[in-house]
């Protein structure tokens, strides 16, 4: 966050964004392990959810810090120091904190230890829906513009509005999925919140009034705001001996946000934004499937 400030060019930026992806990786892959040595067995899931909320909160006020400095200092690069400053807050806290890890009975560690998790079906799966949550989430939100233009008539940056909705809806959902999922099953949770979720989106494929558009977005990112948290903590719970290698594993996901929506991509320019929505559906679609096998388990 200080390359920015120190010299401001379009490479330096590149630069700082790129360094700063790779240590929100580093971070997800290492303090999601971290949260088992912390709290109870039973409130892992919604302990993770409960960080998913905070996530989002963070989320949500990044542009109002950004015009916030604009307003207040008429630049809005300062918004690098508020991030630098946080970042190193949050560090130095984290570093004072007493945790106490768990001892890992893994004799050696390294790529092989990762990738030979696929053998484990459970895990394997886990993977796969991480990597289309992911990819469903990105792949909307870079349709949903152009969809709402296509749809409504409305000009791409008031459709950039859907997104907004869309991220406070699941910021809500994470607060909710944190007290609901700390007393019902993580599972039978998920199963009714993809019920949900197809439902809506299927309305959402089938409507064109800006209004109901706008609502279905926001059940949209109500009902999938815990479907990454729920499968992360099932896959680390499932052998907490392995907690490293399996958040790196599970953290692999994140990729499907570089490849569902380059396909929806692919399919809208030959086609429409609306048959290019059938992808996510279809990743929502295979999630149920996933959560109804694994309830009847």
């Amino acid at each position: 966050m200080l390359i920015p400030l120190i010299y401001y060019s379009f490479a330096t930026v590149l630069l700082a964004f790129t360094l700063l992806g790779i240590g929100n990786t580093v971070l997800q892959v290492s303090l999601n392990p971290l949260l088992l040595n912390v709290v109870a067995k039973g409130k892992f899931t919604s302990t993770l959810t409960l960080g998913q909320f905070i996530k989002a909160i963070s989320s949500t006020l990044g542009p109002v810090i950004a015009s916030a400095m604009v307003g207040i200092w008429g630049n809005w690069h300062l918004i690098f120091v508020v991030y630098a400053i946080t970042s190193f807050l949050s560090c130095l806290w984290l570093a004072m904190t007493p945790i106490k890890e768990m001892p890992n009975t893994q004799s050696s560690q390294n790529i092989g230890n990762i990738f030979s998790l696929f053998y484990n079906p459970k895990l394997l799966i886990a993977f796969s829906v991480i990597l289309l949550i992911v990819g469903f989430e990105i792949g909307l939100m870079t349709a949903v513009p152009k969809y709402l233009s296509e749809q409504c008539g409305l000009p791409i940056e008031k459709g950039s509005l859907g997104c907004s909705i869309y991220f406070a809806a699941r910021t809500l959902g994470t607060f909710l999925g944190t007290i609901i999922l700390a007393r019902y099953s993580s599972g039978k949770f998920l199963t009714i919140n993809m019920i949900l979720a197809i439902a809506v989106f299927a309305i959402f494929m089938l409507v064109s009034d800006t209004t109901i558009l706008l609502i279905a977005l926001f059940l949209i990112g109500l009902t999938c705001a815990n479907v990454f948290p729920i499968v992360f903590s099932q896959a680390i719970q499932s052998e907490p001996d392995k907690a490293n290698e399996i958040s790196a594993l599970m953290i692999m996901g994140v990729a499907g946000g570089a490849i569902l929506p380059v396909i929806m991509g692919l399919v809208a320019d030959n086609s429409s934004q609306l048959i290019s929505l059938l992808i996510p559906f279809a990743a929502l679609i295979y999630i149920l499937i996933v959560s109804i096998r694994q309830n009847n388990k």
